[in-house]
């Protein structure tokens, strides 16, 4: 399934034959699939993405004729029936807080988009480096036995604060080896901090633009990796949002209405767990945040 979606987001903003300044407009402006050409005119395409209307006629003629060809059939459909058993058996990150684990329904569940907001310190970045920990425990251990990727935009993740949790939960089930099976203790034995520190694979986001970019480039790296990803871990969310627009929430709103699709689009077809970590201020006594959640996921 990994695979089928890195073709279908190659036919997006990024196959698109324009110059790199170009591309990372519209990117910037919420352009992400070349169905959301179909009904811009070209004055329209310049005008939101700020590019001049020489490019965006010829991008809306490139892509007109493809796009309106004979319609293809209805794919992906699926029974009730299927829905349901997928839902029984999905599987989950536990966050080795049993009190949580309990609330999440067994931990951060698999092909789904989690929202984890709080104010500053509550420890919600602690909470995304744990479950990069979680998710490697070995299927024989009540784990998802997968690599993470924590794409950062704040410069909050730690190493040395990760290497810890590793080493944490290394000593754990080292503690519980003796009443394991043999198969069971043969994997508790090969958990090490080194191995599991070489599983998370970290991203430094330090704008929208290069945020939307890694969401986009997230099914082809999970294709190409060695081993199953099972959890994507985004913190946070708000932070490159809160300067880049200048004042225009339409195209803020846009943004982050596509990224929310986008990520729930990877979590559902290459079965990931995707944390995304947000933060709530208050202004005038009103809450505020929870961008995501807002735009759907």
């Amino acid at each position: 399934l990994c695979h089928k979606t890195t073709r279908t987001m190659a036919d997006d903003v990024l196959a698109l034959d324009v110059s790199p300044s170009t591309r990372a407009l519209l990117i910037s402006a919420g352009f992400r699939s070349k169905s959301d050409f179909l009904n811009l005119a070209p004055m329209d395409l310049a005008a939101e993405a700020h590019i001049p209307l020489s490019e965006a006629s010829a991008i809306v003629a490139s892509l007109r004729p493809r796009a309106l060809a004979a319609p293809q059939p209805l794919l992906g459909a699926q029974s009730a029936l299927q829905m349901l058993e997928r839902e029984e058996t999905r599987r989950h990150v536990v966050t080795f807080c049993r009190t949580l684990d309990d609330v999440l329904g067994g931990g951060v569940a698999l092909g789904e988009v989690t929202e984890v907001c709080g104010v500053p310190g509550v420890g919600k970045t602690q909470l995304a480096m744990q479950l990069g920990a979680s998710v490697q425990v070995p299927a024989r251990l009540g784990g998802v036995d997968g690599d993470a990727v924590y794409i950062d935009t704040e410069g909050s993740f730690m190493a040395e604060r990760f290497e810890e949790m590793c080493e944490g939960v290394r000593r754990h089930f080292a503690r519980m080896r003796g009443r394991l099976g043999p198969e069971a203790a043969a994997d508790a034995d090969a958990l090490t901090t080194e191995g599991m520190l070489q599983r998370l694979h970290y991203f430094r986001a330090y704008s929208h633009v290069e945020l939307v970019a890694a969401v986009t480039a997230l099914p082809g790296f999970i294709a190409k990796c060695a081993r199953p990803v099972r959890l994507v871990v985004l913190d946070s969310v708000a932070f490159p949002f809160r300067h880049d627009f200048g004042g225009d929430f339409a195209q803020r709103s846009r943004v982050l209405t596509g990224l929310a699709a986008s990520l729930q689009r990877v979590a559902d077809e290459c079965e990931v767990a995707i944390v995304v970590v947000n933060q709530v201020t208050t202004k005038g006594g009103r809450p505020s945040g929870g961008e995501i959640a807002a735009g759907g996921a």
